[in-house]
């Protein structure tokens, strides 16, 4: 009963701001977030190359759009996340 287009915004929210932390850790939300959700960013900044964040992004926004014009949303929701998976 999820609105996969929102699970899927919410996964490119989070691959942006990882990313932003990445480049610039006192930007961190830009102010949105908790102290410990800043240094869970700072985190999962580590753990990821800038490239394989801009390939997730770039996925994760498609699947979005994807989504919002398919006639079987999971599909293209469940495709995307192992594209997202096999990135390199």
């Amino acid at each position: 009963g999820y609105d996969l287009k929102l699970v899927c915004r919410e996964l490119t929210r989070l691959v942006r701001d990882i990313l932003i932390v990445s480049v610039d850790p006192e930007r961190a939300g830009d102010g949105e977030l908790l102290e410990g959700e800043r240094d869970r960013l700072v985190a999962l900044a580590g753990q990821f190359s800038r490239e394989d964040l801009m390939r997730a992004f770039d996925v994760l926004a498609k699947a979005e759009n994807d989504i919002r014009l398919a006639a079987h949303p999971r599909y293209h929701f469940e495709m995307a996340l192992l594209r997202w998976m096999h990135l390199r």
